[in-house]
Order: structure tokens, then sequence, then C-alpha cells
């Protein structure tokens, strides 16, 4: 199942502000959200992550005709990581001290 992400954990990931993140969407350079309910939507967290890297390659000069090769071969350690992370993060709000050193260490078996 697709991990869904909410506006304030998209503006976290991203660092980009909610009246950009909509205004990127309107222009057609941020991913859309789904909607959930008639009140609620939700960005699709691989699509966050994709447009990450996308990014991340823009950065480092990554051709144009090689950015989709690049993405893909960094995009699977990424989910892994982001849900390491996440799990890290769901221990340590139930202060569950043993399930966040144990996290805590397959981030830094991953990174």
């Amino acid at each position: 199942m697709k991990k869904m992400l909410r506006i304030a954990a998209v503006t976290a990931a991203t660092s980009i502000p909610q009246s950009s993140v909509y205004g990127g969407m309107a222009e057609g350079w941020f991913p859309k959200p789904a909607k959930m309910s008639p009140k609620i939507v939700a960005w699709d967290s691989e699509e966050i992550i994709r447009y990450q890297l996308n990014k991340l390659a823009e950065r480092d000069g990554v051709p144009e005709a090689e950015r989709e090769e690049w993405v893909e071969a960094r995009f699977v350690d990424a989910c892994v990581l982001a849900e390491i992370v996440a799990e890290r993060r769901a221990a340590l709000e139930l202060k569950d001290k043993k399930a966040a050193k144990k996290a805590a260490s397959k981030v830094r078996e991953v990174a």
C-alpha cells in the first residue's frame, strides 16, 4: 500500500511553503495530490521522492536524457530510507526506545 502524505508532511519533506506547493501544482512543476475524501487531499510519497530526486539530478547537472535513469537508480534506496525514518519516528512517538534504536541502526546501514 502506498504511503500518502498530507500537506504538512509534504512541506516538511521538501522545505517548500504550502503556497508554493499549490502554485507549483497550478504551474505544472509540482506533483498533484489525490482526493482522499471531500475535504482531504494527500500526495503519493513516491511522487514526492521522485520530485526530490529530479531536483538533485538537476542540481548535479545530470543531462535531461539521462535524468530518468539517474532518478530510478536512486529511487529504491530513497524509499527504503524514508520508510525506516518513518518507522523510527513512530517508535519515538510511542516512546518505544528499543524499536527506535533498531530503526536508527537500519538508517546507518542504508546510508
